[in-house]
């Protein structure tokens, strides 16, 4: 096959659009409400329980669940997901939602060459619990049985048996949505942790620029509905907000309030996009990513980590004089103030200075999933020209941190912003977007050479390899171990 790669003045253009998105956040919020929430300056959550004090909740309540899935699935198709649990309807609702913005929902023919990324975060579910209390029940009723000396003894079971698939909530979801749906490239599940949506973003990239895949889904979900997990694994981390609620970039804020969330984008390489008079929402620049390294605990977030990840995006000469940054900001004291000082660091420095806001007061924070609402606000601003206003700020940690809806006042010709999106354990993204203009890309292609070069196979060479199995700590062990015929498994 040809690659057709684009060239202007000795640089390659690669620029990704954004042509469809479906997402489903906090309270089963669509993107037909998201806006109007946040320019409204409503947030997501719900009042709770936990260990006897009053908190938030940014989750999707159970009790909602089959009244919003029936109105958006045939009766045969809310059947037969509900096989499977809540988390297969999310991924089915958003990839179907996007798909159908996008126009390609029922185009069999560029379904074949479409692709999925999708980000996730193995939290237990319901589903776990139900299953396992099943397996106690079955075990424990043996041992009745004998102690009763009555054979037909048994315990009442579920009645609603869910498939195997159902239990593994990371991977699964996706890969039966693909089936479903007919996709016909490269379905792949990653966790980089709170960065997942925007890493997502970026390999679905790969796959377009290598011209593997015509069209790619990318995105993120995070199921965090189990009490132990979505305030009790934080409690114990000491980043679950203390008095329950997220007030991101207030000097006051002590901590997240967690939640759950799902959401994909739509992206086709944007020469395509124009060719095919797809609607394109955004226009994706560039992505710069980096991780901490050891620099850190885990939970630290690292100023110098995030300055690579910015260096990283703009480091082909593209201007880092944009207009906005919409940041992670999750409300804990010392992440929101590194993301200010790692902001300073790289683009006072240079002389800019963008406006910033942050969202997580409204949403709460869905961990692998929430910067694809962080994205999606930022199209829709770009949208409505407005940027909504950073809720629950009473004294803020920072004087560029805009505190209402604001009128988006661009430096060029388009508007453009960035997000960051920093995951535990210092996994660092920052996605830079400006908005799609007709014809300032059409003036744009006019000027592009167009050059064919060939897509062939390279050969690639291994350089390093490490191994750990069992008691051997080396490749060397290992191969001593195939040598001698000894087996690799010891009792």
């Amino acid at each position: 096959m040809n690659l057709i790669l684009i060239e202007r003045e000795g640089e390659f253009v690669d620029n990704i659009a954004i042509i469809g998105m479906g997402c489903l956040y906090p309270g089963y919020v669509t993107k037909k409400d998201f806006w109007e929430k946040l320019i409204e300056g409503k947030d997501f959550m719900a009042e709770d329980n936990f260990l006897n004090r009053k908190i938030e909740r940014a989750s999707m309540p159970r009790e909602r669940a089959e009244e919003f899935f029936k109105s958006v699935f045939s009766p045969e198709e809310y059947e037969e997901l509900s096989l499977y649990g809540d988390l297969f309807k999310w991924t089915m609702y958003i990839v179907k939602d996007a798909l159908l913005e996008s126009g390609y929902l029922y185009d069999n023919e560029k379904l074949k060459h479409t692709g999925m990324i999708m980000g996730a975060f193995g939290m237990p579910a319901i589903e776990h619990i139900n299953a396992f209390e099943d397996l106690i029940k079955c075990t424990v009723e043996v041992g009745i049985r004998d102690f009763l000396e009555k054979q037909d003894f048994e315990f009442e079971y579920k009645k609603d048996q869910l498939k195997p698939q159902a239990l593994l909530t990371d991977t699964e979801p996706q890969r039966f949505v693909a089936e479903k749906i007919s996709l016909g490239g490269p379905v792949v599940t990653l966790n980089a942790a709170c960065s997942s949506p925007v890493y997502a973003i970026k390999e679905a990239m790969m796959y377009l620029e290598s011209g593997k895949a015509d069209m790619m889904l990318a995105g993120a979900q995070c199921y965090n509905q189990m009490d132990f997990a979505i305030s009790g694994m934080f409690d114990l981390l000491g980043i679950l907000s203390q008095p329950g609620e997220n007030k991101p970039f207030d000097k006051n804020s002590q901590g997240v309030i967690a939640g759950s969330g799902a959401g994909i984008f739509v992206l086709k390489r944007l020469k395509d996009a124009i060719r095919d008079k797809d609607n394109i929402l955004g226009v994706i620049e560039s992505i710069g990513w980096s991780n901490d390294g050891s620099s850190k605990f885990i939970l630290a977030p690292d100023s110098k980590g995030q300055v690579r990840s910015y260096e990283d995006a703009y480091k082909d000469g593209l201007s880092p004089d944009i207009d906005y940054i919409e940041c992670h900001a999750t409300g804990t004291a010392a992440g929101d103030v590194v993301e200010i000082d790692s902001i300073s660091k790289f683009f006072r420095q240079k002389g800019y200075d963008p406006i910033l806001g942050a969202l997580k007061g409204n949403t709460g924070h869905f961990f692998t999933a929430s910067s694809h609402a962080a994205i999606a606000k930022v199209l829709m601003a770009m949208q409505h020209g407005i940027i909504p206003q950073t809720i629950r700020i009473v004294d803020p940690i920072d004087n560029r941190i805009i505190l209402q809806n604001t009128k988006w006042e661009k430096k060029g010709d388009v508007k453009r912003a960035a997000v960051n999106s920093f995951g535990f354990g210092g996994t660092n993204a920052h996605i830079v977007i400006r908005e799609y203009d007709e014809k300032r890309e059409l003036a744009n292609l006019d000027s592009i050479k167009e050059v064919q070069y060939e897509n062939k196979k390279a050969d690639m060479a291994i350089v390093g390899l490490g191994m750990h199995i069992g008691e051997m700590n080396s490749v060397n062990e290992y191969y001593k171990h195939l040598l001698q015929s000894k087996p690799i498994i010891t009792k």
